[in-house]
């Protein structure tokens, strides 16, 4: 038996997504390509159709110190170690908070990140039961790319 999983992306996290690479893009000076849905990462840069960079993009609901970390799963962890293994290119995670846009190199946060696994909780997208290996990346290494 198959087990099947919901897919919790919706209109306005797409919105988020495509404002935020709009906003790179145009910083970076560069182009991006939207990944297909529940493709490992949500965006690839790229300059005259050489890829530069993976991003995986993320929206907060809150400040940007209110916690001292971000989190990422495992499984785009995996996919991170494998693409930038093979590409060597580097794989950004850009945040954007109700007072920030930042971003860091997940080679540079991996050496601080500590690892747990997921809560049970009804305050994720995920189904309540859905638990996995998380890392906790400190929010105080992430370079700033707008203050709001």
């Amino acid at each position: 038996m198959t087990d099947h999983k919901p897919i919790y992306e919706n209109e306005e996290d797409h919105d988020n997504e495509q404002r935020l690479a709009n906003f790179l893009a145009e910083k970076w000076k560069c182009n991006m390509l939207r990944q297909k849905k529940l493709s490992q990462f949500d965006f690839i840069a790229y300059r005259d159709e050489t890829p530069v960079a993976f991003l995986e993009f993320r929206r907060r609901t809150h400040l940007m110190n209110d916690y001292k970390t971000v989190i990422i799963s495992m499984t785009k962890l995996v996919a991170w170690h494998s693409m930038s293994g093979i590409t060597k290119l580097p794989c950004l995670f850009v945040v954007e908070w109700n007072d920030f846009i930042a971003y860091t190199n997940l080679d540079d946060a991996m050496k601080t990140a500590e690892f747990k696994i997921s809560r049970k909780t009804h305050n994720r997208r995920n189904a309540y039961d859905d638990q996995e290996v998380i890392a906790f990346l400190q929010t105080d290494k992430f370079k700033t790319l707008l203050v709001k």
